[in-house]
């Protein structure tokens, strides 16, 4: 079976900076959480949905692979990524296959 990684994310939607390349960015650490800033709005699921393929652009999986598990109405979310082929500059593997949320 492939590996699968667990994410507890902080996202802020709408990144000012962001709006002109259309992408997200990590931010870095969010106590045990990882902060990632997209350019999309909290409007209409249309976060979640920059979230997802910037996810799948970094770890260089389809976007159908990375599954949104908890907090699609909230800036903290549970996302886990089935089979991922790389490790982006920024993946630490502290955040990963945690049975609760970090606290």
């Amino acid at each position: 079976m492939d590996e699968c990684l667990e994410l507890w994310l902080r996202v802020q939607p709408g990144a000012p900076n962001l709006y002109k390349i259309g992408k997200g960015s990590v931010v870095g650490r969010y106590g045990d959480w990882i902060k990632i800033r997209v350019a999309a709005p909290a409007v209409d699921g249309k976060a979640n949905v920059a979230l997802i393929r910037f996810l799948a652009r970094e770890f260089g999986v389809k976007q159908g692979q990375v599954r949104l598990a908890d907090g699609a109405r909230s800036r903290d979310k549970r996302v886990v990524i089935d089979g991922p082929v790389k490790r982006p500059a920024w993946w630490t593997g502290t955040a990963a296959t945690r049975k609760q949320p970090p606290v």
